[in-house]
């Protein structure tokens, strides 16, 4: 499996999480290489228009893309993401699809873990059928862990991209999701989450892969680690 991408990688300098230079950034690529063979990662930062305007948003984020782009371990290639945190009214920002996967057109979208209120499911529904964009719904593994399975099946019936944590592969009840996505034709992609060199060198990659070999055989896990997106 030499094409692994990691597609909610949380290493971005400076952007709100555990990175606080190019070169912290660097040594956790470095131990997550070790750990899982990953070297595509899109770089995840979270966009919420409460705290901040989008266009700074984008400014502060192609700064840490251009800074860690110098840096890079050899043989490594990361891409600009930034996921939007659901909230009531974030549907009228202007310009949401710069936020979008490039060369993709799918918009990361990170939902409430606890369930929606009113007024977010209605933001959700103007995001799904008001906007250009297709939905990448982040961190999926935590909806189906929490939310009643009836509120969990429409959410897997959606024209989406589905992103897990590789982790979440141990879960027995995770595996049964995926049966199904991949049933479906779903496309699902995988990240780690990993947001510091700390949580990087105790990744437990293999103890989650060899839990799916396991129950999906190695041809089936193979087809579903390297899935790809298409517009």
């Amino acid at each position: 499996m030499n094409l692994l991408t990691d597609w909610n990688c949380h290493l971005l300098p400076m952007m709100g999480e555990w990175i606080a230079s190019p070169r912290d950034a660097r040594e956790a690529m470095v131990r997550l290489h070790a750990r899982t063979g990953i070297r595509r990662f899109c770089m995840m930062a979270e966009f919420d228009f409460m705290r901040e305007s989008l266009p700074c948003f984008l400014l502060e984020r192609d700064r840490a893309m251009r800074e860690l782009s110098q840096v890079l371990p050899r043989g490594v290639r990361i891409f600009a993401g930034g996921y939007l945190r659901l909230r009531p009214g974030v549907s009228e920002v202007v310009g949401l699809t710069k936020l979008c996967v490039p060369r993709l057109g799918l918009l990361p979208v990170l939902l409430p873990w606890n369930g929606m209120t009113q007024d977010e499911a209605k933001e959700w529904n103007r995001l799904l059928y008001h906007t250009s964009a297709r939905p990448m719904i982040m961190e999926a593994d935590h909806f189906v862990s929490r939310f009643p399975p009836a509120e969990v099946d429409r959410l897997l019936g959606l024209n989406a991209v589905y992103q897990f944590n590789y982790l979440s592969l141990k879960d027995p009840k995770i595996r049964a999701v995926l049966r199904k996505l991949m049933k479906r034709g779903a496309t699902v992609v995988f990240g780690t989450g990993v947001n510091s060199p700390g949580s990087a060198g105790y990744y437990d990659f293999r103890a989650a892969t060899e839990a799916a070999e396991a129950d999906f055989g190695k041809e089936m896990l193979g087809t579903l680690l390297t899935m790809k997106p298409t517009v």
